[in-house]
């Protein structure tokens, strides 16, 4: 079994702070991992109570829809890490030898330093 990394930048104003409108899938290179893993180690901090994704669950439908999402699909709670913390990572072989996750890079460079990029291992 393999292990998937989807980020989850999010940002907004009023009732959408913490809401992530947009989905980073990254390419699976277990090679990254390790330092993202680190990142979130000593950077990571718990998402807010009513964070809300497209990888959300609900009583009423079977598959991920719209919803709060508070943990992963292992059970461990959701953790985000500033992009400033990422960013770093866009000169990682892992990242510069695929056009996937140079994309990924290129996007969270583009992002503010304090936004806030949530770490969905699925």
């Amino acid at each position: 079994m393999g292990v998937d990394l989807r980020l989850f930048p999010y940002y907004g104003t009023g009732g959408h702070v913490d809401f992530s409108h947009d989905v980073l899938d990254v390419e699976r290179r277990r090679e990254l991992w390790t330092p993202i893993g680190e990142i979130e180690k000593e950077h990571g901090r718990d998402v807010p109570e009513n964070f809300t994704t497209f990888c959300g669950r609900s009583d009423y439908y079977d598959d991920t829809c719209y919803g709060v999402t508070k943990d992963t699909p292992y059970g461990t709670p959701l953790k985000y890490v500033l992009a400033v913390h990422l960013k770093p990572l866009s000169n990682h072989p892992a990242v510069t030898d695929n056009y996937k996750n140079r994309a990924v890079w290129a996007f969270i460079r583009e992002c503010p330093d304090d936004l806030k990029i949530a770490l969905y291992w699925h």
